[in-house]
């Protein structure tokens, strides 16, 4: 969770094969997580959700066939890891 002026907020993502998932709630009512989500992805894939609880999932695309390597499977999974969080807090006004 993350505490923001005494509000709570969060933001999960998963990645499998082929997707990036995205989800974030908040208990906030000045946040949108809809529009927050998408301004921050909603050039990727459709957000769908409230403006407490909003969600979305990002096609890997050629980045999936990466899954195979374990390597290069980690080094993905930062690279994704460091990009959703930046996009998110950056929207957000948090950086």
């Amino acid at each position: 969770m993350l505490d923001i002026e005494g509000v709570s907020t969060a933001l999960v993502f998963a990645v499998d094969a082929t997707n990036i998932h995205i989800y974030a709630e908040t208990e906030n009512m000045e946040l949108n997580m809809k529009n927050l989500l998408n301004k921050a992805f909603g050039d990727w894939s459709d957000v769908t959700g409230r403006s407490f609880s909003a969600s979305t999932s990002i096609p890997l695309g050629v980045f999936g066939i990466v899954a195979d390597d374990e390597k290069s499977k980690q080094v993905l999974l930062k690279s994704i890891c460091d990009s959703v969080s930046a996009r998110y807090f950056y929207v957000l006004g948090v950086e």
